[in-house]
C-alpha cells in the first residue's frame, strides 16, 4: 500500500508542461505533425493513424481546465499579456510550487488534477453537445432509454437542432472528424488521450488524496477522480488557429460507474475492455507510445508561438 501511495504522491508530475510559453492550440498542432512523422516510419495502418492524429490533436485540451491555467501563471506577475490565452506550456519559472486552484480566490484545490483525464472527457461532452445519439454515446441505447423517459434534455447549441443533429454549419470545422468517428474508433481516442501520461487507463477511480479534497465551497458536487469533479467547466477554446472557437464544455463522471449512464452511455471501464479484447495489451501499450514519444518530441521544440506576444525577457 505504501508504494502505491508514493506513486499517486508523483500524480501531479507535469514536467512537460515546463518548456517555453505555448498555446494548446500550437503544441496540439506540432504533437499531429509528430504522430504523423512516427506513423509514416512505422507504415501504420491508415486508420490507427488517423486515431493517433486526432487524439495528438485533442490530447490536451483539458489544459483549459481553470486548475491547470491557474497553475501555469500562479505566482507570475510577468505574463499580463497571456491572460487572454489558452496555455498549454509555461517557461516554468514561477516562484511558487505548481499547486492546482480551480478557482481565483485560491479555496478550491485540485491536488492531483489530471488534464489528460479533463481532455477525454471533453470529448465525451462535445457529443453530448453535438450528436448524442453518437454511436460512441447513447447509439443504439435510444430507443431503450427513451422508453424509460431516461434521454437527457438537449443543450446548447443542440437544442435548436431537429433529431439532435446539426447541420453541419453549425459546428466548428474541427468537430467533424470526432463525429465521423466510429464508436471504437472513439473509445480508442477516448483511451489514448487520457492514457499518454500514464496515470489515467482502464479505471477512472478517486485516488488517496482525491478522497482528502475538503469541499470549502460547499456545492456538494462530491469528491473528484483525478482532480476532475462533477460539473467542471472548460471555457470556449480555439483549439485550430484561426477557426471558430469550442463551446465551453461541461464535464462529467458518470463514466466512472458502472453501467449505463443516460448521458455518456456505457462505462469507462466496459470502453476499455472492449479495447483490449480488440487490441491487445501490448498493442494498446505500443499506440500509447507512439502519442507518448509524439508529445515528448514536440514539448521539446523551442517554436514561438504566434499567437502569444512574446516581449524582450519574457
Amino acid at each position: 500500500m505504501r508504494e502505491a501511495n508514493e506513486s499517486d504522491r508523483q500524480q501531479e508530475s507535469e514536467s512537460l508542461s515546463f518548456s517555453g510559453w505555448k498555446t494548446i492550440a500550437l503544441h496540439s498542432y506540432e504533437v499531429v505533425d509528430a504522430v504523423n512523422e512516427i506513423a509514416k516510419a512505422l507504415s501504420l495502418d491508415k486508420t490507427l493513424n488517423k486515431v493517433l492524429s486526432l487524439a495528438a490533436q485533442w490530447h490536451d485540451i483539458g489544459k483549459a481546465h481553470p486548475a491547470f491555467q491557474n497553475m501555469l501563471v500562479r505566482g507570475r506577475n510577468d505574463v499580463e499579456q497571456f491572460s487572454d490565452k489558452l496555455l498549454a506550456k509555461s517557461d516554468g519559472n514561477s516562484k511558487k510550487r505548481p499547486r492546482y486552484f480551480a478557482d481565483d480566490d485560491e479555496r478550491d484545490e485540485r491536488v492531483g488534477f489530471r488534464h489528460e483525464l479533463a481532455s477525454a472527457l471533453a470529448l465525451l461532452a462535445i457529443l453530448e453537445v453535438y450528436q448524442t445519439k453518437h454511436p460512441a454515446l447513447l447509439g443504439d441505447w435510444t430507443e431503450w432509454l427513451s422508453k424509460w423517459d431516461r434521454l437527457p434534455a438537449c443543450r446548447e447549441p443542440a437544442a435548436e437542432a431537429a433529431e439532435n443533429d446539426l447541420r453541419q454549419d453549425a459546428y466548428p470545422t474541427v468537430i467533424q472528424p470526432l463525429l465521423d468517428c466510429s464508436a471504437e474508433d472513439f473509445d480508442l481516442l477516448l483511451y489514448l488521450v487520457a492514457s499518454h501520461h500514464g496515470k489515467v487507463r482502464g479505471a477512472l477511480y478517486a485516488s488517496p488524496q482525491d478522497q482528502e479534497y475538503i469541499d470549502r465551497l460547499n456545492d456538494g458536487r462530491g469528491l473528484p477522480i483525478r482532480g476532475v469533479r462533477e460539473g467542471d467547466e472548460l471555457p470556449p477554446i480555439e483549439l485550430v488557429e484561426g477557426q471558430e472557437s469550442l463551446p465551453s464544455l461541461r464535464l462529467t463522471l458518470d463514466p466512472a460507474a458502472l453501467g449505463l449512464s443516460h448521458r455518456t452511455g456505457i462505462s469507462w471501464r466496459e470502453r476499455c475492455l472492449g479495447l483490449v479484447k480488440k487490441f491487445g495489451p501490448t498493442q494498446l501499450a505500443y499506440l500509447e507510445a507512439i502519442l507518448r514519444a509524439a508529445d515528448v518530441g514536440a514539448s521539446q521544440l523551442t517554436t514561438t508561438d504566434p499567437a502569444l506576444k512574446l516581449e524582450a525577457g519574457v
